[in-house]
């Protein structure tokens, strides 16, 4: 990944890019020492004249340049309907709910769609500067609410003393099936991340009860996590359990994130599954369990 700026008048812009792909675009107040000027850059040559373009009220198109904004599935589908603000325009984080209700079927708040926009990693590429209050006021912006006003005044917006803008119209975004647009965004389904959590070999299988259930570990056959507080010898363990039987345990060396989060009482998002059982006589039966996080989506 390679860093370069952008001398701009709200401040210096750090752009992440590799290649043809942009990966980050974000304000900063200080620049580090691995940064060039992005004009010395051929490969962002077309980025600095649409840059440069855009902070004199003439906005341009970026040419052959990708842009990969990476997050969770949630969060890249809101940076999509940030993508549809037209320049000039703004919406609220309350019509982006509702957007995204109707599009993906699905409940959504305007908090969640706000910490989504929060999270954008490329700042105006994809303006997540042209959202607003319900109300037409300036909200948080990472960049600071100042920028934010100054970035929506260079797109010939308006707003009183009291960060309120003036003739508030809001841009509605297009409701489209979520066929449409799980057609459209093909990127969504590029980056969908993985449920799997870990993996690991069930240890002491022999000084427990497996031998009591060997027979039914089938592949794909659920068993239970369970916190061992009073494990005497070990009390970071978690326990293997198959119904009711405990088959053997993980030690704290190998599951500090499982033992954390059943300590705490977050068990009910883990999904653990037999992922393989190798039964031959010559050794001790072998177990292998698979962890995923359960899809609340």
């Amino acid at each position: 990944m390679h860093k370069a700026y952008y001398a701009s008048d709200l401040g210096p812009i750090l752009l992440d890019y590799e290649k043809d792909t942009l990966y980050g675009l974000s304000f900063v107040d200080q620049l580090d020492d691995s940064s060039r000027p992005a004009q010395a850059c051929p490969e962002l040559a077309g980025l600095c004249q649409a840059l440069g373009a855009y902070f004199i009220g003439q906005p341009e198109r970026v040419p052959q340049l990708n842009l990969c904004a990476q997050g969770s599935p949630f969060q890249e589908r809101v940076w999509q309907l940030l993508r549809e603000i037209p320049y000039g325009q703004v919406t609220t984080y309350g019509d982006l709910a509702r957007t995204y209700e109707a599009r993906y079927q699905t409940s959504m708040s305007a908090q969640a769609i706000g910490g989504a926009v929060g999270r954008n990693p490329i700042a105006l590429l994809i303006p997540c500067h042209r959202v607003l209050s319900s109300q037409g006021q300036l909200t948080g912006y990472a960049y600071g609410v100042p920028r934010k006003q100054a970035l929506l005044e260079a797109e010939g917006l308006t707003f009183d003393e009291r960060g309120r803008m003036l003739d508030f119209p809001t841009k509605k975004l297009n409701i489209k099936g979520v066929e449409v647009m799980a057609k459209k965004d093909k990127y969504l389904a590029h980056y969908e991340r993985s449920r799997q959590l870990a993996s690991f070999r069930v240890k002491g299988f022999r000084y427990y009860d497996g031998l009591d259930v060997i027979q039914d570990l089938d592949v794909g056959a659920s068993v239970d996590l369970l916190a061992e507080p009073d494990n005497p010898y070990d009390g970071d363990a978690v326990q293997v359990a198959f119904k009711g039987n405990k088959l053997g345990y993980l030690p704290a060396d190998d599951n500090h994130l499982l033992s954390q989060l059943l300590y705490f009482g977050h068990g009910n998002i883990l999904e653990a599954r037999i992922l393989s059982v190798d039964l031959d006589k010559n050794s001790e039966p072998l177990v292998t369990v698979q962890v995923r996080i359960k899809d609340k989506r």
